[in-house]
């Protein structure tokens, strides 16, 4: 079946073998984009991971340490290029070509944003690169590139009508990707507040550089406004000027920036990755473009659409199932600690984790005595183990197999400490270890320093929420004496439990009460706005009892960092309030602002205590944010919409006295409203 206008809609005949006569121009151009495209796209999947010092951790070198979902959507643009080079190669019929790289394409992105969600739980996020949130700019790129080819022939009816209705669907494209909200607020009024901060410094030709900078950024409605003028006047000829810009325009600007960056020092991994990003934006609006020119042109065999369709729900689903955050919360029955637990937890693995260590930063590393040191300790370490409890010996021994692996990562780490904990749970022992993991510089590399911390479990808090299970362990520290107060609790989206330390609430007491017993008593130890009468606050509730509540403050704010987990919305007020935070700070600020609250709704802790812990928040360093926001939206929920807090100490002790002095009962209905105002829903746990 040759090439002739009054055929371009019907598919090709079952078993009817094709020529490359068969293909109409728009199906020729996808099949020569699907070879060189598809490989620009597979470019995404060896972009370095993550760079350290200047040094790339590419996805091979993190298989232990991401969750199968997570691996999945790494890979998957590399399989998503290498299927549409090997269609463009191989398929006969140019709609059954549109269609296998369209379904590549949507099922890829739904691979790649199920596994974006699914690596938030891990121990290892996925790098935003993977995140396919901005597909709309891509399809207000890609749409008028295909409307206006398509109209490159009027005397096509079908033509015309298609590329119409492309340019047409660009406008609501754009829209929705500047004006969606995410993270609290539209994208559009994210670049223009930014922008706006840009210009009120810049000065001189650096002003050139800010407006290159800004068509940049609004590259896509751009775009998608020049294209309506194609809805009137049809393109001349099937690849004008226009359809070029859409495609290429926005990688071009990147690529300068990137080469400007280049000149300013950045290191040159830095600049790979950028450059790739570029290459892999070029790719997939080409890719989109001709796949949409070219449906539009003729329709794809039955056979192969269904094929399609079942293939992508097929593996939808699967990588659904592997996205699935990890269950929360544990049914742990403690037995009382005996000598032979004692001796495992508090001798035998301190101990081999400190001549591990030794081994491992090279204090000791190469010699016979450092061997024989470690070896010693793993074969105590074993016995103990073996002693006791025939599971907690299987998960002691690949812990101690896995961390003498040189290649193993966080993830397989953190995994490997999780057996060993669940063991523990399984056998009813009231011991937990915690595994963290550091880096550290050795030679021209960075190497990683993986640690335990060894806990006993005093008790554990069970909360269900929603059907959700949910847990905090109460822990004392046994590898070591004391507590410092720095950390009172923590949580770990990769654990299914938030972990509250005794020691280090008892040693913060101890330190409240030495500020109480000062002349005059004071809140904090730094000079501040209402500090001494915070004092006397303060000792009335060390005589009322209250510091008794602190761990059940503590337990119900770790609490709220479970139940948020990593996808928990940024709040637009926060937002609004912190435009010149990064991405980064402002998503770990927003999490302590959703706990902060939550902690003063507790119906177990006195509320004026979690508002003195506030105040110390608010008082300076990286909570200072934070703590100004919950006191001064507590006190006056109208400064909220103003575009920026009270400044100084004298309004901050103003709404922190004036808190104080409200009834307990007072304090958790305004916390419990003002965490409804900041996140858009009413709080899940209220006590």
């Amino acid at each position: 079946m040759k090439y002739t206008p009054d055929a371009v809609h019907e598919p090709q005949p079952e078993g009817e073998a094709a020529t490359l006569d068969d293909f109409e121009p728009h199906g020729l151009r996808l099949r020569s984009r699907s070879l060189w495209a598809g490989l620009g796209v597979a470019l995404l999947s060896l972009i370095p991971y993550e760079i350290i010092d200047d040094q790339p951790q590419l996805i091979w070198d993190l298989f232990g340490e991401l969750p199968p979902a997570a691996i999945l959507a790494t890979l998957t643009p590399f399989l998503m290029g290498i299927i549409a080079s090997l269609a463009g190669r191989w398929t006969r019929y140019e709609a059954n070509l549109g269609l296998i790289i369209a379904a590549t394409l949507l099922g890829g992105a739904a691979i790649m944003g199920l596994g974006v969600e699914a690596g938030g739980w891990s121990a290892l996020p996925l790098p935003e690169g993977l995140n396919l949130s901005p597909g709309f700019a891509l399809l207000a790129l890609a749409l008028p590139a295909a409307g206006a080819s398509l109209t490159a022939d009027p005397d096509r009816g079908w033509s015309l009508r298609w590329g119409r209705l492309l340019l047409l669907l660009a406008l609501p494209a754009a829209a929705a990707f500047y004006l969606i909200p995410r993270g609290g607020e539209a994208l559009g009024a994210q670049i223009y507040h930014f922008l706006v901060f840009q210009l009120s410094w810049t000065t001189g030709v650096a002003y050139f550089s800010t407006f290159t900078f800004a068509i940049a950024l609004y590259w896509p409605a751009v775009i998608a406004l020049f294209g309506l003028l194609y809805v009137f006047k049809p393109a001349r000829d099937e690849m004008p000027i226009f359809s070029l810009a859409a495609t290429f325009g926005l990688p071009l600007f990147w690529g300068l920036w990137t080469l400007r960056g280049l000149l300013t020092g950045q290191g040159a991994w830095a600049v790979f990755t950028s450059l790739g990003m570029a290459c892999v934006l070029a790719s997939a609006v080409a890719l989109i473009a001709s796949t949409l020119a070219t449906l539009a042109a003729r329709r794809p065999q039955l056979k192969t659409t269904l094929g399609a369709a079942g293939a992508l729900l097929i593996i939808i689903a699967i990588q659904a199932r592997l996205s699935t955050p990890p269950p929360k919360g544990v049914d742990w029955q403690l037995k009382p600690r005996d000598e032979a637990t004692d001796a495992l937890y508090m001798g035998a693995l301190p101990t081999w984790n400190r001549a591990r260590m030794r081994w491992v930063q090279g204090e000791m590393a190469g010699t016979a005595q450092a061997y024989v040191a470690l070896k010693a300790a793993e074969a105590t370490l074993m016995a103990r183990a073996e002693a006791l409890d025939e599971g907690l010996s299987a998960a002691i021994r690949a812990l101690s197999r896995d961390s003498m692996d040189a290649g193993v990562a966080g993830r397989r780490w953190t995994r490997a400490i999780q057996g060993v904990n669940d063991a523990a749970q399984a056998a009813s022992l009231p011991y937990y270890l915690d595994p963290t993991v550091y880096f550290f510089k050795r030679g021209e590399g960075m190497r990683r320093l993986f640690q335990l911390k060894v806990y006993a479990v005093e008790r554990v808090d069970a909360v269900e929420v929603e059907g959700r299970a949910f847990a905090a362990l109460h822990v004392a520290r046994l590898d070591r004496g004391g507590g410092s107060g720095a950390l009172l609790g923590f949580s770990r989206d990769a654990q299914p439990f938030a972990v509250v330390q005794r020691a280090e609430i008892d040693a913060f007491e101890e330190a409240l009460k030495a500020l109480a017993a000062q002349t005059p008593a004071r809140c904090l130890e730094s000079p501040i706005e209402g500090n001494f009468e915070c004092g006397q606050w303060l000792i009335k509730l060390i005589d009322d009892g209250a510091l008794k509540g602190l761990d059940a403050a503590v337990s119900r704010h770790e609490l709220q960092h479970q139940i948020d987990g990593p996808g928990l919305p940024i709040s637009g007020v926060f937002r609004r309030l912190n435009r010149d935070l990064s991405a980064q700070s402002l998503g770990r600020l927003n999490r302590e602002l959703s706990a902060y609250t939550a902690e003063l709704v507790s119906e177990e802790a006195d509320p004026r205590l979690s508002l003195i812990l506030t105040l110390r928040a608010a008082a300076g360093g990286g909570l200072s944010r934070v703590g100004r926001l919950i006191l001064h939206g507590l006190w006056r929920p109208e400064v909220l919409d103003a575009e920026a807090l009270p400044e100084g100490e004298v309004a901050l002790a103003e709404a922190h006295l004036g808190l104080m002095a409200l009834t307990p009962a007072e304090i958790r209905a305004r916390a419990a409203a003002l965490w409804a105002r900041l996140y858009s829903e009413q709080l899940r746990l209220t006590r």
